[in-house]
C-alpha cells in the first residue's frame, strides 16, 4: 500500500468570512498543488484516489492533484481539524484491508499530518516529522493485513518527500 500524505498549499493568512475553514490558496498554493500532481502523474505508482478535509485549502489542493492525475477526490472527515493522528491511521487500515495494493494521497493539515508520518515510519512514540506547506510525503506500507501483521504504526517506509521549489 502507498501512501501520500499532503499538506495543503499556502494558504491566505485571512478569508473574507473571516472563519479559518475558508482561507483560500494563494497562487504559490496552487503552484504547490499543480507541481505534486505533475511529479506524482509520472511516477512508477501514482495516488488512485484523492482525500482531503472539509476545509477550502484542502479541498483546493486536492482538487488540483486529482484533476492533473485524473482520479476521484473525496472528502474525509478525519483529515479535518481537532482529529488525532490515530483516527487516521484507523481509516487507513480501513482501506488497506479492502485493498492491499490501494494508493490513497491524502491531503490535511498540520499537526496531525507531522504526527501521522511519525506514526507510520517510526511508531507512535516518535517526534514529529515537520511539514511544510505544499510538502508530499511518499510512503511505502511493509508487509499485509494477514493475522499475524501488527497493523500500520511503525511499519511504513519513507520512500520520496516532494516539494515546490523554494
Amino acid at each position: 500500500m502507498h501512501f501520500y500524505v499532503t499538506r495543503h498549499g499556502k494558504a491566505h493568512p485571512e478569508s473574507p468570512s473571516g472563519l479559518d475553514e475558508d482561507r483560500a490558496l494563494r497562487g504559490r498554493g496552487e503552484r504547490q498543488a499543480a507541481y505534486l500532481g505533475e511529479r506524482l502523474k509520472d511516477s512508477d505508482h501514482t495516488p488512485t484516489i484523492v482525500y482531503s478535509s472539509g476545509l477550502l485549502r484542502a479541498e483546493q489542493t486536492a482538487d488540483i492533484v486529482a484533476k492533473i492525475l485524473g482520479v476521484e477526490r473525496a472528502m474525509e472527515p478525519v483529515l479535518g481539524l481537532g482529529h488525532r493522528a490515530s483516527d487516521v491511521v484507523e481509516v487507513l487500515e480501513l482501506i488497506r484491508r479492502k485493498d492491499e495494493d490501494a494508493r490513497v494521497m491524502l491531503v490535511g493539515h498540520n499537526p496531525q499530518l507531522e504526527s501521522l508520518v511519525s506514526i507510520l515510519v517510526q511508531g507512535p512514540t516518535a517526534p514529529p516529522h515537520r511539514m511544510r506547506t505544499g510538502t508530499c510525503v511518499v510512503m511505502k506500507a511493509r508487509g499485509s493485513s494477514s493475522e499475524r501483521d501488527t497493523g500500520l504504526i511503525g511499519a511504513a517506509r519513507l520512500v520520496e518527500v516532494l516539494r515546490y521549489p523554494d
